[in-house]
């Protein structure tokens, strides 16, 4: 109950402490699998003689913990380092009691490992395996939050920093998201793009014409086309824009991609004008 409020780090500072109390062991911690490295962990928590330490990566192979991975729980009250002889940090901490158990995602997947060591053999493993699968329910609940926010922070800041303006766009045609690139591109703050509307910054687009738009958006699902920007202190300049409809959770949205044609149109009208010269050069001597 302690704990059950706790959110982040403090959540697992908070569990940690409590299985240490409830337990008391001489070292208990939870470690999370690193992305992309099946056998590699890195703990997220660690306690160790009442207190916190710096967090670490360790691998997996030759350990009690890449047993844990392919089970419920794994528990060894004595002669751990017997059994794992090229477990080092086993040695340097002098363990001699071990259990763990894996850490499940809601699909089955481990997402980590919860586990205690101590230096004296454990005694009533039936009682410390049950405490230990009654904590690590809520634990790896904590884990699974903590990974989506991970991955949503990241996508948040590789959209933020595309290099070309992005845009997530209601179907009042009102901005709901603008990123890094569409603020500098048209020169308005993040804040005052989000209370304006397309046709605020479109010029080929008119309030009336939204509703047209939208209706083509949803039945084709995603197109290309070129439009016309107006930037904050009135300059102009051409775009080239693909719309994605999407529909999340009830809500409808237009994910909006411009890209600046300047050069490209720059160019077109070069290469339009040199055709024209080799052109009149040709009908002049014929």
């Amino acid at each position: 109950r302690g704990i059950s409020s706790e959110t982040g780090e403090k959540f697992f500072v908070s569990l940690i402490k409590h299985l240490d109390k409830t337990i008391n062991v001489d070292y208990a911690y939870v470690g999370q699998l690193i992305e992309g490295e099946r056998q590699r962990v890195k703990s997220i928590v660690f306690y160790a003689d009442g207190e916190i330490i710096d967090n670490f990566e360790f691998d997996l192979v030759d350990t009690p913990c890449a047993d844990v991975m392919h089970q419920r729980i794994c528990s060894i009250p004595s002669g751990v380092q017997q059994m794992y002889p090229k477990d080092q940090l086993l040695k340097d901490m002098a363990i001699e009691g071990y259990a763990g158990t894996p850490l499940f995602d809601s699909k089955g997947k481990v997402l980590g490992i919860m586990a205690i060591l101590n230096r004296q053999p454990l005694t009533d493993i039936k009682m410390i395996e049950s405490i230990l699968q009654i904590f690590s329910v809520r634990t790896a609940a904590e884990l699974e939050r903590k990974q989506a926010e991970e991955a949503l922070q990241f996508t948040q800041f590789a959209i933020d920093h595309v290099v070309d303006p992005v845009a997530w766009i209601g179907p009042d045609a009102r901005f709901i998201y603008v990123n890094n690139m569409a603020c500098s591109s048209l020169g308005y703050t993040r804040d005052e793009l989000l209370q304006m509307f397309v046709f605020d910054i479109d010029t080929q687009v008119s309030q009336e014409k939204w509703t047209d738009h939208w209706i083509e958006l949803k039945q084709r699902g995603s197109f290309a086309f070129e439009s016309c920007h107006r930037r904050k202190d009135g300059t102009v300049f051409p775009v080239e824009i693909t719309v994605n409809y999407l529909e999340f959770r009830g809500k409808e949205y237009n994910c909006s991609i411009a890209r600046d044609i300047t050069e490209h149109k720059k160019a077109e009208k070069e290469l339009h004008a040199s055709e024209e010269r080799y052109r009149a050069i040709i009908e002049d001597q014929t």
